[in-house]
């Protein structure tokens, strides 16, 4: 179902962007300033064995190891703009 859903999102022109430079071209092009919607979010995840891997995935806030995600909207569209990849 996922390739489909993101054929389709795509071919409406509303498939979310991963990169954030990307993004913030497109945000720049449009003539109003909009409102944007951040939230983010940490997943927890499984203690990684690779000392490298600890470091990059511990959140000192949470004291846990996780995943990190974010995500923008425009609060006028309710439109999803960008999603960080995990």
């Amino acid at each position: 179902m996922r390739p489909i859903l993101q054929q389709t999102l795509d071919a409406l022109g509303v498939l979310p962007t991963r990169e954030p430079g990307h993004f913030a071209r497109q945000e720049r092009c449009h003539q109003e300033a909009g409102e944007l919607i951040i939230d983010g979010t940490d997943r927890r995840r499984q203690r990684p064995k690779n000392q490298a891997k600890q470091a990059l995935h511990y959140s000192g806030k949470q004291k846990t190891h996780s995943d990190k995600n974010i995500v923008v909207v425009n609060a006028k569209t309710k439109r999803v703009g960008y999603l960080s990849q995990t």
